[in-house]
């Protein structure tokens, strides 16, 4: 561990890392019971802007690693997963105290076991006059 250590201090390029995982014959993550799980984000609720700050997106990879898909707010749904959606303004309004965005993903849209689902949130920064 120690010459691997060195190696990086002087920028070797032939560096093997000294730990190594053998191929993991299980599935990294297996949710039998859900049907459905949503992603959802919401901006300051005591800073009110015309515009909202933040909005999740979710981009679906195929095993081979080819974007098959992104769904959040400039595409709301794909016809290849029909039940997939994002969704604003879900929540009753006597019990929301801002506004709220989630993408909406029905598990049984995925049936390819190599399938990804990145979940990232997106940041609009806007000019706001002072």
């Amino acid at each position: 561990m120690v010459a691997y250590a060195e190696g990086i201090a002087n920028e070797a390029e032939d560096l093997v890392h000294p730990i190594t995982f053998g191929t993991n014959p299980f599935y990294e993550l297996e949710l039998f019971n859900l049907q459905r799980i949503s992603f959802a984000v919401s901006d300051n609720p005591f800073m009110k802007t015309d515009t909202s700050r933040f909005y999740p997106e979710i981009h679906i990879v195929s095993g081979k690693g080819e974007l098959l898909s992104t769904i959040g707010p400039e595409k709301r749904q794909d016809s290849r997963f029909s039940a997939s959606e994002y969704c604003e303004n879900f929540r009753d309004d006597k019990l929301k105290i801002n506004d709220d965005r989630k993408v909406k993903l029905t598990l049984g849209d995925f049936n390819d076991k190599d399938t990804m689902m990145i979940l990232t949130v997106r940041s609009f920064e806007g000019k706001f006059d002072a």
